[in-house]
Formats: C-alpha cells, structure tokens, sequence
C-alpha cells in the first residue's frame, strides 16, 4: 500500500476512532449526555419573560428558560413592579456557567449552563448583588452587594462563589460600613476584580470617599485610600489592564431648596434636604447647610466639577481627573481591552469623551469628545445613554452608541477618522416610558459583524450589521432584556488547538505522499509514527481539559486559594467583550 494511503486512512479514521470532535456542536454531544440543544456562540436576553439564546443574527431562537423557573412567583411576590424578574447584572466564565445577579429575595445568585443555556440553580448570596466579576486565573465569581439588614446572617459586602462549584460556601468578611448593624449596613457602589491585580481588588461607596483595597485570598480589607481632593463619595469604576489604572466617579454634594441654591427642589414631594458641607458650587465652604449628596447633585455647572479620577494601582495615588467637554463629570466605561475610557454624564449626550489609556502612571488623554447628533430637546441636562458596544472586525474598531431619545444608533469607526453613521431600527414615534431611553441595551455579538440593541416601550430587539451599517432582523414579544454575548472560549480555543494539530497531520502526509517514490522503509515508519504522536496529542488535549476541570472541582470543594492556571490572552480578551456592555449600569 502506498504510504499517502496509509497516511489518510490514519488521518482520517483515527480522530473518529479516538472519538475526537472537529465541531463545536460535535464536542458538545460528545461531553454532554443531554437533550438540551447546543447553543454556541450566541446572544442571551434576560428579562420578565425569563432568558432567550438567539444565534448571533437573531435568525434563531435556541433555548428558553421560562420566568417560572427564574423569578419569584408572581402571585407572593410584594416588591415594586419595576423589581420583579429583574437582573442587575450578567458575567459569563467563557468555560462552563453564566451567572446572573437578580433581584429575588432568596437564592438572588442563578446560574446557567453556557453551552445549552439551560438553569443550574439558583444560590444564596449577599443581598442586593447589582456588580458581578469574573477572576480568570482565580476562577472565582465575585458579587458587589449593597442591600443587607439587621438580620443578615455573616454580613458582607462582597461574596465570592468558586466558578466551578457554585454550591460551595466561601466565608468573606467585608463590610465597607462602620455603623452598626442596626443602622443597615447598606452600602452602594461597585468593584475592580481582574486578574493583572492578582490577589486584590478594590471597591467603592457612594457615601465615602475612600477606595477600599480587598484581599482576596483572605477576603478582607486591606487599606482605605483617600482619593484627593476628598469628595463625597465613590461610585462607577472602570479599569484598564493596559496600565492599572482604576478611572471612580467622583459624587459630590450641593445646596438646595431656594433660588440661590445649586438645585432648587431638594427632592420630591417637598423633600427638605440634610445639612452638607459642599466643596464646590455656591455653597463651597459653607458648613451644615441645607443640601443633598450624590447622584442628585451629578451634572450640575460648578458643583460636579472633579468628575473621574485616575488611580494608579501600581504608586497608590491619583494621576489625574476627567470632566466632559461641558466641564462636568460623567460616568467611566472601558472599551473590552481596557484601551479606551467612554465618559457619559448628564449632558443629554450633547458629547461623548472617549480617553485614550496612556503609560502606567501618567494620566490618560483625551482621544475625542464626540457629537453624535442625537435629538436633545427636552433632555438637555440629564443622562440619555448608559450603555454601548465595541466592535473589533477586520482590523476595524468600531464604537455603536444608542440614542436615548430617537430609535436609532451612532456607528463610529475608529480606524477611519471617527467616520459616524446612523442607523433608524424603528419609523414609530418614540415614547419615553424608560427615563430618558437609559435602559436601552446595546451588545457586540462577538466574532460577528451583528449588534442588538432593544425598546422599552414596543417589546422588541433589534440586530444591526455593524459593517454595513443597516437594521437586519427585528424580533418582537420579548419585553425589554438586558443583553450579553456568550460563547464558550475553552471550547472555542481546544478545537483551534485540534486544528493546529490536523493542519501538521495533513502537512507530513502531503510531504510523504511527494517523496513516496523514494522514501525509506525507516523514514516511512517515521512518518507514521509522528502521525499517531500527533493525534495522541490532541486526545490528550481532551484528557488534560477533563483533568483540569476535577482539579478545579476538588480545589474549589476544599476552598483552596493555591496556584491558579494560566489563562490564553487572546480569547480572554474575547471573552471579557462579551460581558462589558452587562456591567455598564442604568444611572440612578
């Protein structure tokens, strides 16, 4: 027999043999021994009428988890309306499990299946979780919570679950209030984990004005850093793993009640405000006047007017502060690999700031302050947006920003001088029934040229081709969701691995089949030989992933906090994309 024939028998029956998938849906039925149908690379909608898989162009809906298996009964449930089936926040590990924060009051943790998107379970965590991180060399799962009360059992601020044994307790002690118990212990802000911070994190509050450094390993506080010149509080963060800089929104406080005031009303139904000592505006120095603290105080001409600061992980200090183009402050976002810094405050989206991440210890610099030439009227002084997507395709980037007062969207390309265009999804008037469209999501579905964006008011999602910059699908009766691209990025980088491995096997077979007519009887052997070496290689690609993944069981079961494992960049970059836009939050 020729060896070219050998060599493709080989080739071709020992992957089949070994039971060896070259498929993403192949390795799905080979590890999975379910009828839940594979979901791949998909869009996920969270919403009242429970969670939807759609493929990336909207053309196919491939699973549903009905509101009864993921929210409170309708017929118990006693919160506000706006709450119920409610999720503050979705993170995917790209491995194994979506997670999702919701606004139940028990279990309010549930967890997804990421190749089937079926429902694990639902566990207990701290109350309130509203700000979800995934630690990739920890393979940890950490929760931002804020709504704990006199009866809390272990009070926290921040719980931790092991990403892949969700069901086992971890102890965290952290509380980022001083007061007692009794008082509440309520606590809003939010958190920095990643893993270029190694064993750290960091987490804010909105009515303190220190930056609080964990310790993750030992789930405390390390330090309190006061961020200068001292504010109110702490609320957004964003960070950048390009140079360790955390970009916290500054809250500030100002008077109220009068004409002379910052804010003429102090609040609703003739709220009568609290003494404050503002730092800026017209009370600047004054001490216990009548005022108000925070978010109310956010937008406003001479009061917001520190904004973002800059913070060095690395140094432990402030390197800078960011306004909008209006001087006043506005909320930090970061593009996926941390190398941009979206801004957007209470300025009707007027303009947008994008920074631009500069070296580890200097401050970032102002990229651009775009104009998207949105309608404004009747909105000038508040916030229209809280979401966007980036878009990485064919070496183009790509920023889709949707107006909060039209149905439509800006597409700026990056890459080709800031070129915008707009595209309508919608000829219905708009109708303000969300606060100022801020609840409108829009979400990259990674690796496509496609992305979704929604409407509060008609219950409908919208998927728009980036590239070409047109409306392609519009699906209807699924009430607003929030949206988040999942694909499974182990999966993903096995079955590259695999096919790095075939492109050798079929290599050496073209090269034998050339010199067949010459070949040795060792160098045929050879040939053969290296041909089995490397398809062993990719079956113990399969036994060491399987390996791996009891390895992290077990350790995750005993809570050990031992040696991480590595990580691959590039599909965790990939992977980080597909949650950004899920932890980019509605304004208060």
């Amino acid at each position: 027999m020729k060896l070219s024939l050998a060599l493709t028998a080989v080739s071709c029956l020992a992957p089949s043999a070994l039971g060896i998938s070259q498929t993403l849906v192949d390795q799905y039925s080979f590890r999975h021994n379910s009828p839940d149908k594979f979901v791949g690379n998909s869009m996920w909608l969270f919403g009242e009428a429970g969670v939807y898989a759609f493929s990336p162009d909207g053309s196919e809906q491939r699973s549903h988890v009905p509101s009864s298996q993921v929210c409170e009964d309708p017929e118990t449930y006693t919160g506000p309306s706006y709450r119920y089936c409610r999720f503050s926040d979705i993170v995917s590990d790209g491995k194994k499990y979506v997670w999702a924060g919701t606004s139940r009051a028990k279990s309010p943790i549930s967890v997804f299946d990421i190749d089937s998107g079926s429902l694990v379970g639902t566990f207990e965590s701290c109350k309130g979780p509203k700000d979800l991180e995934y630690h990739a060399l920890r393979d940890e799962v950490w929760v931002r919570c804020s709504d704990l009360d006199a009866n809390a059992t272990d009070p926290t601020h921040l719980d931790v679950f092991s990403a892949s044994n969700p069901s086992g307790q971890i102890q965290t002690d952290i509380l980022l209030k001083d007061r007692a118990i009794e008082d509440g212990l309520s606590s809003n802000g939010y958190s920095v984990i990643h893993h270029t911070l190694g064993d750290v994190g960091y987490l804010t509050d909105d009515s303190n004005p220190n930056l609080f450094k964990i310790d993750l390993s030992n789930k405390e506080i390390l330090d309190t850093i006061p961020l200068l010149p001292a504010v109110h509080g702490l609320y957004e963060a964003a960070y950048s793993p390009l140079n360790g800089h955390i970009f916290v929104r500054a809250l500030m406080c100002c008077t109220c009640g009068s004409a002379t005031a910052d804010v003429m009303s102090c609040g609703r139904n003739d709220a009568p405000g609290y003494p404050v000592s503002p730092i800026t505006g017209k009370g600047a120095g004054l001490k216990s006047v009548t005022g108000l603290c925070g978010r109310s105080c956010a937008g406003k001409e001479g009061v917001d007017s520190i904004g973002v600061y800059e913070f060095d992980t690395k140094t432990g200090r402030v390197v800078g502060t960011h306004v909008l183009a209006e001087g006043i402050g506005g909320d930090p976002y970061p593009s996926p690999d941390g190398r941009f810094i979206v801004l957007m405050g209470k300025n009707g989206g007027n303009t947008i700031r994008v920074l631009e991440a500069g070296p580890r210890g200097a401050p970032s610099t102002t990229l651009i302050d775009l104009k998207l030439s949105f309608s404004r009227e009747g909105y000038e002084n508040v916030s229209v947006a809280s979401d966007f997507a980036f878009v990485e395709r064919d070496d183009r980037t790509y920023l889709v920003m949707p107006s909060g007062t039209e149905h439509k969207v800006a597409i700026v390309d990056f890459t080709n001088d800031f070129e915008m265009k707009h595209v309508t999804f919608s000829e219905k008037a708009f109708e303000n029934t969300a606060p100022h469209g801020r609840y409108r999501s829009v979400e990259w579905a990674v690796g496509t040229d496609y992305v979704w964006t929604n409407d509060s008011s008609e219950d409908e999602h919208y998927v728009i081709d980036v590239v070409n910059a047109k409306l392609v699908k519009t699906i209807t009766g699924i009430a607003r969701s929030t949206l988040v691209s999942v694909q499974n990025w182990d999966m993903v980088r096995e079955s590259a691995q695999q096919d790095d491995m075939m492109v050798e096997v079929r290599a050496m077979q073209k090269q034998a089949t050339e010199e067949s007519g010459s070949a040795s009887p060792i160098g045929i052997a050879a040939l053969v030989i290296g041909c089995f070496a490397l398809l062993v290689g990719i079956a113990n690609l399969h036994v060491l992933s399987n390996m791996k993944s009891s390895a992290s069981n077990v350790a995750n079961a005993q809570l050990d906090t031992g040696v991480p494992s590595a990580v691959d960049t590039h599909f965790e970059l990939a992977a980080n994309a597909s949650v950004t836009s899920s932890v980019q939050k509605s304004l208060a």
